[in-house]
């Protein structure tokens, strides 16, 4: 049996190779992962084709497919894949991938040889509800504006929702918002890219507020300066492309960039010239060397007062 699961979310895919397992009678030792990403694709091809002592039937999950999505590929590739597709034999292949090109892909190529399972979690609705079951099943209190709020703080990810859920009990602390506001990280970085802007922009009254909020949430001053330091590197990127008037337009498709920032990392950058914007980078990761070198007592007053004292010298 071959399939192509479409998924976001390691645990849905988890569960559903427990359905099969369950369905087939097949035991834990022949369910085999492999990550395309980190291992070379004869090792799950090889599982695949062999076959058990005993004739069981096995399970071979490749994760990060992501081959499936090139139009061209080696020619060694494509004929030890062929393989597969000539084989039929009783053990599962699943090819794992988050999102799925259906046209001029390897996938469209080898399409008819596979069978297609969405578990993709992109509703809302369904989120909201499957992280709530979750936390039912394992006897924890919740308010549902709660749950609501970590899917925010998650951007609407199913996995990174879980992953922070079963942080806060790591910790052992209460699910509620307070602890929601303590220990998980607003994944998009607002926090941060207000405070790089407040930065920019001389606004010391918001630049103490937002500085406030952070460091009330328990954020180090080194992931406030690498946040810093990754949008400042992209500002750098817009104003050398001006510059030098490159006609193409900045690439942000290959940084996972959400588009709300993608709008205010051009604006932004109108307001610091390119000697400024190099000069704030540079003095940053001094800093932030300094700060992993000699990690001192009062770090959280001095940091304030760098980034104050940068503020006015761009």
């Amino acid at each position: 049996m071959k399939q192509i699961i479409l998924s976001n979310s390691f645990t849905f895919t988890k569960n559903y190779i427990q359905k099969i397992k369950q369905e087939e009678n097949i035991i834990q030792e022949n369910i085999y992962y492999f990550d395309f990403l980190e291992d070379e694709i004869g090792k799950s091809i090889s599982k695949y084709l062999s076959t058990s002592i005993f004739g069981e039937k096995k399970i071979i999950l490749l994760k990060n497919s992501n081959f499936l999505n090139k139009a061209n590929l080696n020619k060694n590739f494509i004929s030890y894949f062929n393989l597969v597709l000539k084989n039929e034999n009783k053990n599962f292949l699943i090819l794992q991938i988050d999102t799925l090109k259906e046209k001029d892909s390897f996938f469209e190529k080898i399409s008819p040889f596979f069978k297609l399972i969405e578990l993709t979690a992109k509703d809302k609705k369904f989120n909201n509800i499957t992280i709530e079951k979750y936390l039912k099943e394992n006897n924890i209190k919740f308010d549902k504006n709660d749950v609501k709020q970590l899917l925010k703080y998650c951007n609407n990810n199913f996995e990174l929702a879980l992953n922070e859920i079963n942080k806060i009990f790591l910790i052992k602390d209460q699910f509620n918002l307070k602890t929601l506001n303590k220990y998980v990280l607003d994944l998009k970085g607002e926090s941060f890219f207000k405070l790089l802007e407040a930065l920019i922009k001389k606004k010391y009254l918001i630049l103490n507020e937002i500085f406030k909020t952070i460091t009330d949430k328990g954020i180090s001053p080194i992931a406030i300066i690498e946040s810093m330091l990754k949008d400042l590197e992209i500002m750098i990127n817009i104003k050398l492309h001006e510059k030098f008037n490159i006609k193409n337009d900045f690439n942000f498709s290959e940084l996972n960039i959400y588009p709300f920032k993608i709008k205010n990392l051009i604006w932004n950058s109108g307001y610091i010239n390119l000697k400024s914007a190099i000069f704030l980078f540079r003095e940053l990761l001094k800093f932030e060397k300094y700060i992993k070198k000699n990690n001192p007592d009062y770090l959280e007053k001095l940091f304030f007062g760098n980034i104050i004292y940068l503020s006015k010298k761009i």
